[in-house]
């Protein structure tokens, strides 16, 4: 499912930040989790991957065995360039640095 589109890695990793908030009251084990379940630590390494045409994908076990998950999808993938966007981007319209 597509939530969201951006143009910006700024914009993207906003989002990141905004999901990871909403999942980290319900972290089953924050301890477990090491530096991973620090939201600094992740912002910061998701910030280096999207101008790399790398996709960030987080997966975090919560309370009542449940599982939560957050990607953020670069588009086009360039390890995949003749797969298209599912959103219907054009090559021209990918992600930008600025």
């Amino acid at each position: 499912m597509i939530l969201r589109t951006t143009d910006t890695v700024d914009e993207a990793v906003t989002w990141l930040a905004e999901r990871f908030d909403e999942l980290a009251p319900a972290f089953a084990s924050r301890e477990a989790m090491g530096p991973l379940a620090e939201r600094e630590y992740l912002l910061a390494a998701a910030t280096g991957h999207p101008p790399e045409a790398d996709s960030v994908c987080w997966g975090f076990w919560l309370t009542a065995e449940r599982y939560g998950t957050v990607a953020v999808v670069h588009c086009p993938d360039f390890h995949a360039p003749g797969y298209p966007c599912p959103a219907g981007r054009k090559e021209e319209e990918r992600l930008r640095v600025d």
